[in-house]
């Protein structure tokens, strides 16, 4: 967040907020791909899972955006802990100095306040609209890899509320992750491959109150590219958004353009995250399970 946007805050709209909205101004170019605020709040005013939110700097509106639970959010995630993000616009002669990058990271702390059982952000962002997919993708949105629910040219995009985070594990933390790998495969013939990359910082976890969630190994010598060898997501912790987190973590870090990594043919689950994460099948490789080829995944920087 840059100087100039750091004393902006969010709200939710009040009834004597009227002269914030009257002084907004959203152009038709806007009104391409959003809702206006005027519109957006007589749909507030009818349906009660609906929330108009402010961004507020100083005394100017600078951003509108509205939160939808429930219903609202069908279309685009089957997580019942999400809420959607809707209408999002910022101010056309605001435009520019940040305030839609500075709004989005304020919003995973303001969900988490006010809506403590919301553990997913979910929004849907028009094809067309790249340079709003650029600002969600640097504000920790995934994308998701699919359309919305009955929709052809709306993207699903989805950020994951945690009070966990990505970090790199050492040497105290490797009877752990050893202790989740033995309990996925059930037994613990890894532990020196695990313990090799904990000591070569190669190996990143991610890490909450309750302890490890998954892990990540990554080598870098896959034809002088970076690639991704294992992932392990504890199984009371799966469907929660770890292994994608983690491979998101690892795609900003990595220091090569493009990021290998493979899973079993027969792995459905973990092809679903591969392509929501951006990475396409580059070949497969035959004759090392048998009868179940490894795919192998890249992705491009």
């Amino acid at each position: 967040m840059s100087e100039e946007t750091a004393s902006i805050r969010l709200k939710f709209l009040e009834e004597n907020d009227d002269h914030l909205i009257e002084r907004y101004t959203i152009t038709k170019e806007q009104l391409r791909y959003t809702k206006s605020p005027m519109d957006s709040i007589e749909l507030v005013k009818q349906d009660k899972n609906r929330y108009a939110i402010l961004a507020i700097d100083g005394d100017k509106l600078v951003t509108f955006f509205v939160l939808h639970e429930k219903e609202g959010v069908k279309p685009y995630s089957s997580n019942k802990q999400s809420i959607l993000i809707r209408a999002f616009s910022t101010d056309f002669y605001e435009q520019g100095k940040g305030y839609a990058k500075a709004t989005l990271q304020l919003l995973p702390d303001f969900v988490t306040k006010h809506f403590p059982h919301i553990n997913e952000l979910v929004l849907g962002v028009n094809l067309p609209n790249t340079a709003a997919q650029a600002l969600y993708k640097k504000c920790g949105f995934v994308d998701e890899g699919k359309m919305a629910v009955g929709f052809t040219d709306i993207k699903v995009m989805s950020y994951y509320i945690s009070e966990s985070q990505v970090i790199e594990a050492c040497m105290e933390q490797f009877e752990e992750i050893c202790a989740i790998d033995q309990d996925v495969i059930g037994d613990f013939s890894r532990s020196e491959t695990i313990r090799t990359a904990v000591q070569e910082k190669r190996c990143l976890i991610q890490q909450s109150e309750q302890g490890i969630a998954g892990f990540l190994i990554f080598t870098n010598d896959f034809f002088d590219n970076n690639f991704i060898s294992l992932i392990i997501v504890k199984p009371s912790e799966r469907r929660k958004g770890v292994a994608t987190a983690l491979l998101a973590f690892y795609v900003e870090m990595a220091d090569t353009r493009k990021i290998f990594s493979s899973t079993n043919q027969s792995n459905t689950s973990m092809h679903k995250v591969f392509e929501a994460a951006g990475f396409v099948k580059s070949g497969y490789i035959e004759n090392l399970d048998d009868d179940d080829p490894e795919i192998i995944y890249v992705k491009m920087k």
